[in-house]
């Protein structure tokens, strides 16, 4: 009898277990099936195969028992999956993974330092325990160890010269004074003149490149070219690094001008930015940028919560209490301090407004008549 059917059907018996693994049965309601999603994503990791290739000479085909596809859209997904238990096995060790980039970090006090170097040891053991376990390989020259203070703690308690002895492999990790990570340059001291420096020197190479083609471009497709290759490298992470010292400042503004020349053909001052362009200036532009990730933080339920900011809470009953204002910390420089600070300065309307799009338009209106009266 089934074996009709199928032949009516014009499906063998593999296919059609398949198709009940997929779509489960309709007469029995504890048989469901894995659904459609589930069962692309299972066909598209099994009985994967790959080779290898040097110049025109090709191996045979390998079936893949395990790995992710390179190069696939779903690849940074679904390895994302295979390593999210990662946490779970660094016990009071944070941290912070984005694909194949895995941080580990701790923060103590200077006097507590040897201590967190052993539970740091501990953990770097659990971390090959489990890349082993996990078929994944620590690359010991890719491993590096930063230990970040302020430049007054290092210099009073000689973090400098201190040992931190980790090793991967049994290979001593090298200690950096910088680091690259996500596109950032981040420094021991959290001195951002070596991000700047890289920032600027990666948009000049741009600009050096596309300006071959200045002279055949209309100005629209050369604006377009500007924002999308020069301006959104100067505009990564400028959040992270808010505020900025006066004279890095000037040095991402004459990154900026140099797009605007690019465009407008000549010499470009901040007045043509501004008129000609409408773009922001850089500081207005990162303090814009700064504002749209404090309203994704207050009302994004999917914002992380290590980032979260505190709202300030009335104890009596104002005609400015009914505006909503982020607490003052006491910690300078921090995120929570950075974003009050300019979010409390904005109209009560604003600050109250839910829709994303029509506070990024506000905000947005407000700098831009900020930058016109600097020009006055």
């Amino acid at each position: 009898m089934l074996q009709e059917i199928l032949v009516d059907l014009k499906l063998t018996l593999e296919e059609f277990q398949k198709l009940c693994i997929v779509a489960g049965c309709d007469y029995l309601d504890n048989v469901r099936g894995i659904g459609i999603p589930r069962a692309y994503a299972v066909h598209y990791l099994t009985d994967r195969k790959h080779f290898v290739q040097i110049d025109d000479n090709k191996s045979e085909y390998c079936t893949i028992n395990f790995g992710v596809p390179q190069g696939s859209i779903m690849g940074p997904l679904i390895f994302n999956l295979y390593v999210a238990d990662l946490q779970s096995h660094m016990d009071n060790i944070k941290c912070h993974q984005y694909a194949d980039d895995t941080s580990l970090y701790k923060h103590c006090k200077p006097v507590d330092l040897q201590a967190t170097v052993t539970e740091l040891y501990a953990g770097m053991g659990k971390l090959e325990a489990w890349s082993r376990e996990a078929n994944l390989v620590i690359n010991p020259e890719k491993t590096k160890v930063m230990l970040m203070s302020t430049s007054q703690l290092s210099r009073v308690h000689h973090l400098d010269t201190t040992n931190i002895d980790l090793t991967v492999n049994d290979t001593p990790l090298k200690r950096v004074a910088t680091t690259k990570l996500l596109g950032s340059y981040i420094h021991e001291h959290l001195n951002w003149e070596e991000n700047v420096k890289h920032t600027a020197a990666s948009c000049y190479a741009t600009l050096t490149s596309i300006k071959k083609f200045k002279k055949i471009l209309p100005f629209h497709i050369k604006k377009n070219l500007a924002q999308a290759l020069v301006l959104s490298k100067l505009y990564y992470n400028d959040i992270v690094y808010h505020p900025l010292p006066d004279y890095l400042s000037k040095r991402l503004q004459r990154v900026q001008k140099a797009a605007a020349s690019f465009v407008l053909g000549r010499y470009a001052s901040t007045e043509d930015i501004v008129l000609k362009l409408k773009w922001l200036p850089v500081k207005e532009q990162r303090e814009w940028n700064l504002l749209k990730a404090t309203h994704k933080a207050i009302y994004n339920t999917n914002w992380p919560n290590y980032l979260k900011l505190t709202i300030f809470q009335h104890n009596r009953c104002l005609r400015s209490s009914n505006g909503l204002q982020l607490e003052r910390p006491l910690i300078c420089n921090t995120l929570q301090d950075q974003a009050s600070h300019v979010f409390n300065s904005l109209p009560k309307d604003v600050r109250n407004c839910l829709d994303y799009t029509t506070f990024c338009r506000e905000t947005r209106n407000i700098f831009y008549t900020r930058a016109l009266e600097l020009l006055n």
